[in-house]
């Protein structure tokens, strides 16, 4: 953000990535993201609480 990015691809619980690349990291977590935000003071919009419900919801349907 600070260099001018202002789009980012995140999702739920950092659910899914690409299986065949190896030794990826991974997704960057809505939740991360969007906590990350909010402690820079930047309003996403987001109810951090609701998306930390459906984080809950997300992980519980594929566990």
């Amino acid at each position: 953000m600070d260099e001018g990015i202002h789009k980012f691809d995140s999702c739920i619980a950092g659910l899914g990535g690409c299986p065949f690349a190896p030794g990826a990291s991974g997704n960057l977590a809505t939740e991360d993201l969007v906590s990350m935000l909010h402690k820079k003071g930047i309003d996403t919009c987001i109810n951090e609480e609701m998306l930390l419900d459906s984080v809950k919801l997300a992980v519980q349907l594929t566990s």
